[in-house]
C-alpha cells in the first residue's frame, strides 16, 4: 500500500508559489493513484496545494483498493490519473471516484492519457468499440466533471455526452507547444515546416500552423500519409511539402513501437529536411511486450535519425527509458495547464474562461498567474 505523498523524493519538490495564486486547501483536494503521481504532485504544489491523503494499493487477490484518509465532506475533489495502457489504472480511478463521491460537493476525474482514444471507431466488421465503453464506465460512476487531454478523436468527447455525462472538457497540448515553437529564433522558425506523421492528425497541426501564421511566423505546412504501418515498418509513404532546406517538425499524439516516428523522419530528410524534431503527447511504449522489448524500441529511436523527442509528462517514462533516450529527450510539463484549468473550474468567478487556455495569449496569461509574485 502507498501513501504517495509522503513517499515523493525530496529532489521533486517544488518552492512555494506566491500567496495569491494558491486556493484554499479546505475548500479543494487533489488525489491520484499509482499511475503518475509526480504529474499530480506538481498540479497540486502550483496550485499551492499538498497532494491528497489517500491509500492506493492492491488486495492479496490483486483487486484494487482504495481509502482517503482525509476528510473531504463539502470539498471540490479533483482525481488525476490517466487511465491506461495497465487496466488497474482504471480501477483506480473509479474507486476514489466513489471513495470521495460518498461526502465531497463535486468530483472531477482528470485524465491525462485516455487510452481507449485509439479504439474510437468500427472501421472493419466485429470490431469492438473499447473508447465508448471506457466512456459509459467512467460516467456510470456518477462524476460530476471529465477532464480530458489531446484525445486521439474529437468525437470522443461525444461518447462520454452519449452516455450521460453532463460536464466534459476537452484540453489540447497545442499552446504548450506553440509557446515552445516561439521560443524558437525566429530565422530558425521562419525556414522550418510543421506536419503530421500521419494524414490522421492533419487538422490538429493545420490548425497549429495557422496560428502559427498569424502570429508571423512564414512556417510550411507538410503531409506525411502511411499506409500499411505495423511495427516492423511502413508499406507505403507519401509526403507532400517544401520539406528542403528547412528545420522539421513532426507533431503527433502518440508514440508506441516508434516505427511511424522513424520512416516518417527519414522520409522528410530524404526529400531533403535539414533535420528533424519529432513532438509527441503520450509517449506510451509497447506495453504488452517484456522490458527488452521497451528498452529495444528506446534504443531504435536513439539510433534513428531524429534530432529531438519532445513529449509531454502525462504518463511515467521509466528510468532505463530515459537514461537511453536522455541525449534525444525533452520532457514538457502538463502541469502549469491543469493547475490553471483546476484553478478555473474550481472559482469561475475569476472572470477567465478556460477557452482562452486553448490560445497561446491565454496560455501564456494563466502561466503568468501562476508564477508571477504580487507587488
Amino acid at each position: 500500500m502507498t501513501r504517495w505523498r509522503r513517499n515523493l523524493p525530496n529532489r521533486f519538490l517544488i518552492p512555494p508559489l506566491p500567496q495569491e495564486t494558491s486556493v484554499n486547501q479546505e475548500d479543494i483536494a487533489v488525489f491520484t493513484g499509482t499511475a503518475n503521481p509526480m504529474l499530480a504532485f506538481n498540479i497540486a504544489q502550483h496550485l499551492g496545494l499538498q497532494l491528497g491523503n489517500a491509500l492506493v494499493g492492491r488486495f492479496d487477490d490483486g483487486k484494487v483498493r482504495v481509502q482517503i484518509h482525509e476528510d473531504v465532506r463539502g470539498r471540490d475533489v479533483y482525481i488525476i490519473q490517466p487511465d491506461g495502457p495497465p487496466a488497474g489504472w482504471f480501477a483506480e480511478s473509479k474507486e476514489l471516484i466513489v471513495a470521495a463521491k460518498r461526502s465531497a460537493a463535486r468530483v472531477t476525474v482528470v485524465i491525462p492519457y485516455f487510452s481507449s482514444g485509439r479504439g474510437d471507431r468500427r472501421d472493419e466488421p466485429g470490431k469492438s468499440i473499447p473508447a465508448a465503453k471506457d466512456a459509459r464506465e467512467y460516467v456510470a460512476t456518477n462524476v460530476d466533471r471529465i477532464v480530458l487531454f489531446d484525445l486521439h478523436a474529437d468525437q470522443i468527447v461525444g461518447m462520454f455526452e452519449a452516455a450521460g455525462a453532463e460536464h466534459v472538457d476537452a484540453l489540447y497540448f497545442r499552446p504548450i507547444i506553440l509557446d515552445r515553437l516561439a521560443q524558437i529564433p525566429a530565422e530558425e522558425l521562419a525556414n522550418s515546416i510543421v506536419s503530421p506523421p500521419d494524414v490522421g492528425r492533419l487538422k490538429v497541426v493545420r490548425s497549429l500552423w495557422k496560428r502559427l501564421r498569424a502570429m508571423g511566423n512564414p512556417v510550411a505546412l507538410g503531409v506525411v500519409d502511411k499506409d500499411g504501418s505495423s511495427a516492423t515498418g511502413i508499406e507505403e509513404m507519401t509526403i507532400l511539402g517544401a520539406f528542403e532546406g528547412r528545420h522539421a517538425h513532426l507533431l503527433d499524439d502518440i508514440l508506441g513501437s516508434g516505427a511511424t516516428a522513424i520512416e516518417a523522419a527519414r522520409g522528410v530528410l530524404e526529400r531533403g529536411a535539414l533535420d528533424v524534431t519529432y513532438w509527441v503527447t503520450h509517449l506510451v511504449l509497447p506495453s504488452r511486450d517484456t522490458m527488452e522489448r521497451r528498452l529495444a524500441v528506446c534504443e531504435q529511436l536513439l539510433q534513428s535519425p531524429i534530432k529531438r523527442i519532445i513529449v509531454s509528462d502525462t504518463l511515467v517514462l521509466g528510468d532505463n527509458e530515459r537514461r537511453i533516450l536522455e541525449p534525444k529527450l525533452e520532457i514538457v510539463s502538463v502541469a502549469p495547464l491543469f493547475a490553471m484549468v483546476i484553478k478555473r473550474l474550481h472559482d469561475p468567478r475569476t472572470g477567465h474562461r478556460m477557452s482562452s487556455l486553448f490560445e497561446l495569449e491565454g496560455y501564456r496569461r494563466g502561466l503568468n498567474e501562476l508564477h508571477t509574485a504580487s507587488g
